[in-house]
Protein backbone atom coordinates (compact mmCIF):
# COMPACT_ATOMS: atom_id res chain seq x y z
CA UNK A 1 0.00 0.00 0.00
CA UNK A 2 1.24 3.40 -1.07
CA UNK A 3 1.95 5.51 2.28
CA UNK A 4 1.77 9.53 2.82
CA UNK A 5 4.32 12.14 4.36
CA UNK A 6 2.46 14.99 6.78
CA UNK A 7 4.22 18.12 5.91
CA UNK A 8 3.55 20.92 8.29
CA UNK A 9 5.24 24.25 8.28
CA UNK A 10 5.14 26.28 11.42
CA UNK A 11 5.80 30.11 12.39
CA UNK A 12 5.40 31.67 16.54
CA UNK A 13 2.40 28.70 16.40
CA UNK A 14 3.88 27.77 19.99
CA UNK A 15 1.00 27.78 22.07
CA UNK A 16 -1.28 26.02 19.20
CA UNK A 17 1.57 23.74 18.07
CA UNK A 18 0.92 20.89 21.21
CA UNK A 19 -2.69 20.65 20.20
CA UNK A 20 -2.52 19.92 16.68
CA UNK A 21 0.78 17.50 17.17
CA UNK A 22 -1.25 15.51 19.81
CA UNK A 23 -3.99 14.92 17.77
CA UNK A 24 -1.38 13.67 14.93
CA UNK A 25 -0.11 11.25 17.52
CA UNK A 26 -3.61 10.05 18.27
CA UNK A 27 -3.71 8.58 14.76
CA UNK A 28 -4.18 5.08 15.05
CA UNK A 29 -2.42 4.26 11.92
CA UNK A 30 1.33 3.21 11.54
CA UNK A 31 3.64 4.25 10.18
CA UNK A 32 3.46 7.70 9.99
CA UNK A 33 5.74 10.05 8.37
CA UNK A 34 5.88 13.71 9.60
CA UNK A 35 7.68 16.32 8.32
CA UNK A 36 7.90 19.78 10.56
CA UNK A 37 9.17 23.35 9.10
CA UNK A 38 9.78 25.78 10.88
CA UNK A 39 9.89 29.12 9.17
CA UNK A 40 12.10 31.95 11.54
CA UNK A 41 10.26 31.08 14.44
CA UNK A 42 10.82 33.40 17.30
CA UNK A 43 8.98 31.91 20.31
CA UNK A 44 9.93 28.48 21.62
CA UNK A 45 7.83 26.42 19.05
CA UNK A 46 11.08 24.89 17.64
CA UNK A 47 11.29 23.46 21.03
CA UNK A 48 7.59 22.65 20.87
CA UNK A 49 8.62 20.32 18.10
CA UNK A 50 11.71 19.14 19.17
CA UNK A 51 9.95 17.68 22.68
CA UNK A 52 7.23 16.03 20.71
CA UNK A 53 9.55 14.00 18.40
CA UNK A 54 11.97 13.07 21.62
CA UNK A 55 8.48 11.57 23.11
CA UNK A 56 7.22 10.20 20.05
CA UNK A 57 9.74 9.43 17.77
CA UNK A 58 9.98 5.23 16.79
CA UNK A 59 10.42 3.25 13.78
CA UNK A 60 6.49 3.34 13.28
CA UNK A 61 6.20 7.41 13.37
CA UNK A 62 8.88 8.82 11.36
CA UNK A 63 9.47 12.72 12.36
CA UNK A 64 12.01 14.78 10.59
CA UNK A 65 12.78 18.36 11.78
CA UNK A 66 14.22 20.61 9.32
CA UNK A 67 13.57 24.68 8.79
CA UNK A 68 13.04 26.97 5.70
CA UNK A 69 14.73 30.76 5.94
CA UNK A 70 12.38 32.16 3.39
CA UNK A 71 9.56 33.83 4.56
CA UNK A 72 6.04 32.45 3.99
CA UNK A 73 4.29 29.19 4.32
CA UNK A 74 4.70 28.25 0.88
CA UNK A 75 8.90 28.16 0.57
CA UNK A 76 8.10 25.98 3.86
CA UNK A 77 5.84 23.70 2.42
CA UNK A 78 7.97 23.19 -0.41
CA UNK A 79 11.18 22.60 2.41
CA UNK A 80 9.17 19.76 3.21
CA UNK A 81 8.17 18.65 0.08
CA UNK A 82 11.99 18.44 -1.26
CA UNK A 83 12.62 15.87 1.88
CA UNK A 84 9.18 13.71 1.42
CA UNK A 85 10.38 10.42 0.53
CA UNK A 86 6.92 8.48 0.11
CA UNK A 87 4.53 8.43 -2.71
CA UNK A 88 2.19 10.71 -1.43
CA UNK A 89 2.49 13.99 0.44
CA UNK A 90 -0.33 15.64 2.64
CA UNK A 91 0.14 19.35 3.72
CA UNK A 92 -1.58 20.30 7.28
CA UNK A 93 -1.72 23.48 9.23
CA UNK A 94 0.25 24.57 12.24
CA UNK A 95 -3.20 25.93 14.65
CA UNK A 96 -5.83 23.10 13.66
CA UNK A 97 -7.00 19.63 14.36
CA UNK A 98 -6.08 16.35 12.61
CA UNK A 99 -9.06 13.82 12.64
CA UNK A 100 -7.43 10.45 13.65
CA UNK A 101 -9.55 8.46 11.40
CA UNK A 102 -8.19 10.54 8.65
CA UNK A 103 -5.21 8.53 7.52
CA UNK A 104 -7.44 4.62 8.24
CA UNK A 105 -10.12 6.12 6.08
CA UNK A 106 -7.78 7.46 2.59
CA UNK A 107 -4.96 5.18 2.94
CA UNK A 108 -6.76 2.14 1.06
CA UNK A 109 -7.84 4.96 -1.86
CA UNK A 110 -4.60 5.97 -2.36
CA UNK A 111 -3.94 3.64 -5.51
CA UNK A 112 -1.30 3.99 -8.44
CA UNK A 113 -4.19 5.15 -10.72
CA UNK A 114 -4.83 8.61 -8.91
CA UNK A 115 -2.74 11.80 -8.74
CA UNK A 116 -5.00 13.34 -6.45
CA UNK A 117 -7.26 12.32 -4.01
CA UNK A 118 -9.92 15.38 -2.63
CA UNK A 119 -11.63 15.61 0.66
CA UNK A 120 -13.80 17.17 2.55
CA UNK A 121 -13.16 19.32 5.73
CA UNK A 122 -14.40 20.63 8.66
CA UNK A 123 -13.77 24.42 9.24
CA UNK A 124 -14.92 26.53 13.15
CA UNK A 125 -15.52 29.93 12.82
CA UNK A 126 -16.63 31.74 15.78
CA UNK A 127 -17.11 28.47 18.17
CA UNK A 128 -19.90 26.93 14.85
CA UNK A 129 -18.62 24.08 12.72
CA UNK A 130 -19.56 23.66 9.07
CA UNK A 131 -18.40 21.78 6.24
CA UNK A 132 -16.45 23.96 4.12
CA UNK A 133 -18.11 24.71 0.84
CA UNK A 134 -17.12 21.85 -1.91
CA UNK A 135 -17.74 20.85 -5.65
CA UNK A 136 -16.91 17.31 -6.05
CA UNK A 137 -15.85 18.06 -9.61
CA UNK A 138 -12.33 18.51 -11.79
CA UNK A 139 -13.27 22.18 -13.04
CA UNK A 140 -11.09 24.73 -13.07
CA UNK A 141 -13.93 27.17 -12.94
CA UNK A 142 -14.84 25.63 -9.46
CA UNK A 143 -11.47 26.19 -7.84
CA UNK A 144 -11.76 29.49 -8.93
CA UNK A 145 -15.36 30.43 -7.96
CA UNK A 146 -15.28 27.89 -4.87
CA UNK A 147 -11.85 27.08 -3.48
CA UNK A 148 -12.85 23.53 -2.84
CA UNK A 149 -9.29 22.60 -3.30
CA UNK A 150 -7.36 23.89 -0.42
CA UNK A 151 -4.58 23.03 1.72
CA UNK A 152 -5.87 20.10 3.68
CA UNK A 153 -8.22 19.29 1.05
CA UNK A 154 -5.76 17.68 -0.74
CA UNK A 155 -3.75 14.66 -0.65
CA UNK A 156 -1.12 14.48 -4.01
CA UNK A 157 1.19 12.13 -5.62
CA UNK A 158 4.48 13.60 -4.45
CA UNK A 159 6.16 13.14 -8.11
CA UNK A 160 2.99 15.03 -9.54
CA UNK A 161 3.11 17.88 -7.20
CA UNK A 162 7.07 18.06 -7.58
CA UNK A 163 6.56 17.90 -11.98
CA UNK A 164 3.51 21.03 -11.44
CA UNK A 165 6.48 22.62 -9.80
CA UNK A 166 5.83 22.60 -6.31
CA UNK A 167 4.37 25.51 -4.30
CA UNK A 168 4.42 29.39 -5.53
CA UNK A 169 6.43 30.70 -2.49
CA UNK A 170 6.36 34.44 -4.39
CA UNK A 171 2.50 34.28 -3.16
CA UNK A 172 1.92 34.91 0.33
CA UNK A 173 -1.67 34.27 0.59
CA UNK A 174 -4.22 32.41 -1.56
CA UNK A 175 -1.31 29.85 -2.50
CA UNK A 176 -3.21 26.72 -1.71
CA UNK A 177 -5.96 28.14 -4.33
CA UNK A 178 -3.83 28.83 -7.47
CA UNK A 179 -2.00 25.70 -6.53
CA UNK A 180 -5.27 23.76 -6.20
CA UNK A 181 -6.02 25.63 -9.61
CA UNK A 182 -2.31 24.81 -11.31
CA UNK A 183 -2.87 21.12 -10.63
CA UNK A 184 -6.48 20.90 -11.78
CA UNK A 185 -4.70 22.69 -15.33
CA UNK A 186 -2.53 19.58 -15.43
CA UNK A 187 -5.34 16.96 -15.82
CA UNK A 188 -4.41 14.42 -12.82
CA UNK A 189 -6.17 11.44 -12.61
CA UNK A 190 -8.70 12.66 -9.54
CA UNK A 191 -11.03 10.81 -7.23
CA UNK A 192 -13.50 13.06 -4.25
CA UNK A 193 -13.87 11.40 -1.01
CA UNK A 194 -16.96 13.65 0.45
CA UNK A 195 -18.58 10.77 2.62
CA UNK A 196 -17.08 12.27 5.58
CA UNK A 197 -15.56 16.22 6.81
CA UNK A 198 -12.35 15.69 8.44
CA UNK A 199 -10.32 18.00 10.97
CA UNK A 200 -11.61 20.59 12.34
CA UNK A 201 -9.73 23.99 10.82
CA UNK A 202 -9.76 26.65 12.94
CA UNK A 203 -10.59 30.71 11.61
CA UNK A 204 -9.10 33.06 13.65
CA UNK A 205 -7.96 36.39 13.65
CA UNK A 206 -4.09 35.85 13.23
CA UNK A 207 -4.23 33.13 10.41
CA UNK A 208 -2.92 34.26 6.97
CA UNK A 209 -6.16 34.95 5.60
CA UNK A 210 -6.72 37.48 8.43
CA UNK A 211 -9.77 39.10 10.06
CA UNK A 212 -11.22 40.34 7.11
CA UNK A 213 -10.83 40.83 3.48
CA UNK A 214 -9.42 44.39 4.21
CA UNK A 215 -6.65 43.16 5.67
CA UNK A 216 -5.14 41.07 3.30
CA UNK A 217 -6.58 43.04 -0.11
CA UNK A 218 -2.71 43.85 -1.59
CA UNK A 219 -0.92 40.49 -1.19
CA UNK A 220 -4.77 39.05 -2.90
CA UNK A 221 -4.36 40.90 -5.65
CA UNK A 222 -1.17 40.03 -6.87
CA UNK A 223 -2.36 36.77 -6.91
CA UNK A 224 -5.36 37.27 -8.85
CA UNK A 225 -3.34 38.76 -11.20
CA UNK A 226 -0.73 36.00 -11.28
CA UNK A 227 -3.80 33.39 -11.95
CA UNK A 228 -5.24 36.13 -14.88
CA UNK A 229 -1.62 36.31 -16.42
CA UNK A 230 -1.18 32.06 -16.56
CA UNK A 231 -4.77 31.23 -17.37
CA UNK A 232 -6.41 34.27 -19.76
CA UNK A 233 -8.62 31.27 -20.77
CA UNK A 234 -10.21 31.56 -17.31
CA UNK A 235 -11.09 35.03 -17.19
CA UNK A 236 -14.72 35.14 -17.16
CA UNK A 237 -14.84 33.33 -13.93
CA UNK A 238 -11.65 35.17 -12.70
CA UNK A 239 -13.82 38.45 -13.06
CA UNK A 240 -16.55 37.05 -11.26
CA UNK A 241 -14.51 36.09 -8.38
CA UNK A 242 -12.78 39.78 -8.64
CA UNK A 243 -16.34 41.16 -8.46
CA UNK A 244 -17.09 38.99 -5.75
CA UNK A 245 -14.69 40.41 -4.00
CA UNK A 246 -15.32 43.89 -4.25
CA UNK A 247 -18.56 43.08 -3.00
CA UNK A 248 -17.37 42.22 0.29
CA UNK A 249 -14.92 45.27 0.37
CA UNK A 250 -18.15 46.98 0.17
CA UNK A 251 -19.73 45.40 2.80
CA UNK A 252 -16.88 45.75 5.11
CA UNK A 253 -17.19 49.83 4.15
CA UNK A 254 -14.02 49.77 2.47
CA UNK A 255 -14.85 52.02 -0.40
CA UNK A 256 -11.60 53.26 -1.20
CA UNK A 257 -10.27 50.03 -1.95
CA UNK A 258 -13.41 48.89 -3.61
CA UNK A 259 -13.10 51.75 -5.65
CA UNK A 260 -9.40 50.20 -6.18
CA UNK A 261 -10.62 47.29 -8.00
CA UNK A 262 -13.11 48.55 -9.97
CA UNK A 263 -10.12 50.77 -11.32
CA UNK A 264 -8.38 47.18 -12.31
CA UNK A 265 -11.54 45.47 -13.57
CA UNK A 266 -11.30 47.77 -16.34
CA UNK A 267 -7.93 47.41 -16.67
CA UNK A 268 -7.57 43.50 -16.12
CA UNK A 269 -11.10 42.59 -17.78
CA UNK A 270 -11.62 44.80 -20.52
CA UNK A 271 -12.95 42.40 -23.14
CA UNK A 272 -15.04 40.50 -21.59
CA UNK A 273 -18.70 40.27 -22.64
CA UNK A 274 -21.69 42.26 -21.45
CA UNK A 275 -23.15 38.94 -20.25
CA UNK A 276 -20.36 38.65 -17.66
CA UNK A 277 -20.41 42.22 -16.62
CA UNK A 278 -24.11 42.51 -15.89
CA UNK A 279 -23.46 39.14 -13.97
CA UNK A 280 -20.61 40.29 -12.32
CA UNK A 281 -21.60 44.20 -11.61
CA UNK A 282 -25.62 42.31 -9.56
CA UNK A 283 -22.68 39.69 -7.67
CA UNK A 284 -20.99 42.99 -6.51
CA UNK A 285 -24.25 44.69 -5.32
CA UNK A 286 -25.39 40.76 -4.09
CA UNK A 287 -22.43 40.46 -1.97
CA UNK A 288 -22.37 44.23 -0.86
CA UNK A 289 -25.26 44.00 0.52
CA UNK A 290 -24.92 40.57 2.17
CA UNK A 291 -26.26 37.99 0.44
CA UNK A 292 -24.81 34.55 0.77
CA UNK A 293 -23.81 32.31 -1.96
CA UNK A 294 -22.72 34.42 -4.20
CA UNK A 295 -20.17 31.38 -5.63
CA UNK A 296 -22.80 29.49 -6.01
CA UNK A 297 -25.30 31.67 -8.50
CA UNK A 298 -21.52 32.67 -10.40
CA UNK A 299 -20.74 28.68 -10.70
CA UNK A 300 -24.39 27.99 -11.92
CA UNK A 301 -24.12 31.15 -14.64
CA UNK A 302 -20.73 31.01 -16.10
CA UNK A 303 -20.06 30.13 -19.19
CA UNK A 304 -17.11 28.32 -19.05
CA UNK A 305 -16.35 24.89 -19.60
CA UNK A 306 -16.86 23.14 -16.14
CA UNK A 307 -15.96 19.43 -17.03
CA UNK A 308 -17.68 17.00 -15.76
CA UNK A 309 -18.34 16.11 -11.78
CA UNK A 310 -16.60 13.02 -10.57
CA UNK A 311 -17.69 10.27 -9.38
CA UNK A 312 -17.32 10.23 -5.09
CA UNK A 313 -17.20 8.31 -2.12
Amino acid sequence: MNEVTIIIPYFNRAQLLERTLHSIARCTWRTLHLILVDNNSTDHSRQVCEQFAETHRSPQFDIVLTEEPQKGAAAARNRGLALCQTPFVYFFDCDDEFDPDFLPTIMPLLTNDIDLLAVTTRQVVKGRTEVRAFRPTDSPVAQVLVSHLATQSMVIRTDFLRHAGGWNASLHIWNDWELGLRLLMARPRMRWFTSTPFHYIFKHDDSLTGPNWSARIDVIRVTMQTVLQNYPQLSAALRLRWEILTGQLLREHNREEAENNKKLTHTQFACESVWIRMLGNFLRFYTSIGGRGAWRIAYGLCPAPKQTEQHHA
